[in-house]
């Protein structure tokens, strides 16, 4: 028994890291997505206040 505790602590430490490493690259990718998504709203924004100032 004492030759599980290792193996389960650096299992529970490869989780971590691994669930560590899921939310820092979905972070990442939901601010790319935000910032695009932002970037083409404010886009049509200014196409129909240009539409409007015509």
């Amino acid at each position: 028994m004492p030759q599980m505790m290792p193996l389960l602590w650096s299992l529970s430490l490869l989780f971590s890291i691994f669930m560590l490493l899921l939310i820092i690259s979905f972070l990442y990718f939901f601010s790319t997505l935000n910032l695009s998504f932002s970037h083409s709203f404010m886009s049509t924004l200014t196409k129909q206040h240009w539409i409007w100032k015509w």
